[in-house]
């Protein structure tokens, strides 16, 4: 029987390059990111919602929670593993309320416009929703505001106001992680591809968006993409009043 460490007769360099290969072929790394997002969004708001909808349903009906507990002796391995589940399923039927059933992930971000002579200022507060950016001509696009912790999580004293100045001819993009959550080959688009993107647009927010649509399409891999929302607010300018 041939040894595994012979390696088929390969080079270590041979088959870290061909390991490497098969890597890339099949997407390995994309997936990999997209089974701990789905798993981060997804399995554990389930999870979550399945765990207090079996403890509200326990503490209505008596019976039910008797035959669980019947079910959960009966299953365990060990006395000390039925303790702990049992354990658990008490304290989960006390805790149940009907606010976990649709506990969610929500993010927002505000912005006021405000004029100022020639000028307008804009003050962002981002509660865990993707800051947007300035594209200013000449200069490379920038993040407004500072990120600040989800909606309905503690920590509110968290989100701050931020206040900056926009010139004439300032545009501001307003987007969803959908925009930069979309898969590649062996990546996300990201914020990089988004700056780059608006960069190359030409001028307007129609040119804009048609732009960064074009890049989004170029660089997906495959149908499963998250929602996409862009909107592009450009700033022409304060008109002076006619006497």
């Amino acid at each position: 029987m041939t040894s595994l460490w012979s390696r088929g007769g390969l080079t270590w360099k041979e088959l870290g390059l061909r390991l490497w290969r098969q890597i890339w072929e099949d997407e390995l790394l994309g997936r990999c990111a997209e089974l701990a997002y789905f798993f981060l969004f997804s399995i554990f708001p389930l999870l979550l919602f399945l765990t207090t909808l079996i403890g509200t349903l326990a503490e209505a009906n008596p019976a039910l929670k008797l035959d669980l507990t019947v079910f959960l002796i009966r299953i365990s391995p060990s006395p000390q593993i039925s303790n702990l589940l049992t354990t658990t399923l008490q304290e989960v039927t006390q805790g149940s309320t009907g606010t976990k059933l649709w506990l969610s992930l929500v993010t927002a971000v505000c912005a006021l416009f405000e004029t100022d002579g020639n000028g307008a200022q804009v003050t962002v507060a981002s509660a865990g929703h993707p800051l947007p950016l300035r594209r200013r001509p000449g200069a490379v696009p920038d993040p407004l505001g500072n990120h600040g912790v989800l909606l309905g999580v503690e920590g509110e004293d968290d989100w701050t106001d931020v206040t900056v100045s926009l010139a004439p001819g300032d545009t501001v993009l307003f987007y969803t992680d959908g925009v930069t959550e979309t898969p590649g080959e062996a990546t996300r688009y990201g914020e990089l591809r988004l700056q780059d993107a608006m960069s190359r647009a030409g001028d307007g927010p129609v040119a804009l968006l048609a732009e960064i649509e074009r890049s989004l399409r170029e660089f997906q891999s495959g149908t499963a993409i998250d929602d996409r929302a862009m909107l592009a607010l450009r700033f022409l300018g304060v008109r002076a009043a006619v006497a």
